[in-house]
């Protein structure tokens, strides 16, 4: 018999719907687009070649979904860590002008710090207690006779330097959000009552640097200008 259109042959002789997106993950030799002959539990192609069943690739999209959505949910706690990193450090913006630059630059904000730490703790939290381990193991030892040694989870590498870091910001986030100074090539630049400023065409080519009043620091060097003929 001839299968539809939407279906395949499955390895038990039943029929599996691809319309709910497996298909989109699986090879292109199992596309349900294509009507495929049933045999023995296989599909048999063209010039008689024997091909797994689609069951299988089923079976491992299913598996491999929990992998996946366990590494968005470590990768979502990194991004929400970095960010939450950042907003500890002054932020610092520079944009081209006809006669030079404009930026901006004002102190960590601790509200919006808090904001970010509280989301990140819940995702580091959910990350940290997920059963896949997808970026390394989170024992000493492989689940093998006899055991054997094994480098340290680098998500949980990561998680722990940022907590450290956000530890030790957080008395100081009172004096960070105090004040700020921008400097262009070591030399102190004039803010207005915003954080705002500008910067001639000299400043090309140079590092700019915005320094809270803790310390924390935020730089970027400026692009080399084109020499006016």
């Amino acid at each position: 018999m001839r299968l539809s259109r939407r279906q395949a042959y499955g390895a038990a002789g039943q029929t599996l719907d691809c319309s709910d997106g497996v298909s989109a993950i699986s090879s292109r030799r199992y596309k349900c687009s294509e009507p495929l002959e049933s045999g023995g539990g296989r599909a048999s192609g063209g010039g008689g070649e024997q091909r797994k069943p689609l069951s299988f690739v089923v079976a491992f999209a299913r598996e491999a979904g929990a992998f996946l959505a366990a590494a968005n949910r470590a990768a979502s706690a990194g991004r929400t860590g970095t960010a939450l990193l950042a907003a500890e450090r002054p932020a610092l913006s520079v944009r081209r002008t006809c006669r030079g630059y404009a930026g901006r630059a004002t102190p960590p904000d601790p509200d919006r710090a808090s904001a970010l730490r509280s989301s990140y703790q819940s995702q580091r939290d959910t990350e940290k207690a997920d059963r896949y381990f997808v970026y390394g193991w989170r024992t000493p030892y492989g689940f093998e006779i006899p055991p054997y040694a094994v480098p340290p989870n680098t998500m949980d590498l990561y998680t722990n330097r940022v907590d450290a870091l956000d530890s030790a910001w957080q008395p100081t986030s009172g004096t960070a959000a105090s004040s700020l100074r921008v400097t262009v090539g070591g030399h102190a630049v004039r803010l207005s009552p915003t954080g705002a400023f500008v910067l001639g065409r000299r400043a090309c080519g140079k590092s700019v640097v915005a320094t809270d009043r803790a310390g924390g620091r935020t730089g970027l060097r400026l692009r080399a200008c084109r020499r006016r003929s």
